[in-house]
């Protein structure tokens, strides 16, 4: 097993070693709503850079400031935006964020490691950058516009009993 893969591994296991780590994101269309709707993109941003193809950026119609904006290469252009965020985070090196489990299990596929905005409310969680009520208040507006199973929503409240030291 390469050194990579072992990284990858020891995030799986323990949810919180990526969060040390996390500085540097690609982030597709459904996490930017996903996280503009709930209120703490513009707190996501204060830790984590941002980066996206132009053209997801042109599916959200969020603003500018908070991305660094990649256009694509010529061979990259023809793909599809889910495509090119799993190419740019490939060609980066760096975690996707996204609520898509076919770009999730394309980016796992690659080896990187990934994250949803509910595993992000949790790292600001994490960073002290939201209180438990503040984080509580995004939680609920999140929930009431992602579509997220059981067993996500059951893995993110482990999480944030993991954050809290009560688990």
């Amino acid at each position: 097993m390469d050194n990579q893969n072992k990284r990858q591994k020891k995030v799986d296991n323990d949810p919180l070693a990526g969060f040390a780590s996390l500085t540097s994101a690609v982030i597709d269309s459904s996490s930017i709503i996903y996280l503009s709707k709930s209120s703490f993109l513009h707190l996501a941003t204060r830790h984590i850079r941002l980066h996206t193809p132009l053209i997801v950026l042109k599916e959200t119609g969020i603003d500018e400031p908070f991305f660094e904006i990649h256009d694509p290469e010529t061979d990259s252009a023809m793909l599809t935006a889910d495509k090119q965020v799993v190419e740019l985070a490939r060609k980066l090196n760096l975690p996707v964020i996204s609520e898509d489990k076919k770009v999730l299990k394309n980016a796992s596929g690659a080896g990187l490691s990934y994250y949803n905005a509910l595993m992000i409310l949790n790292f600001l969680l994490y960073k002290k950058e939201v209180t438990i009520d503040n984080y509580q208040k995004h939680y609920t507006t999140l929930i009431s516009v992602a579509r997220y199973s059981k067993f996500v929503i059951g893995y993110g409240e482990m999480v944030t009993k993991k954050i809290l030291g009560i688990a």
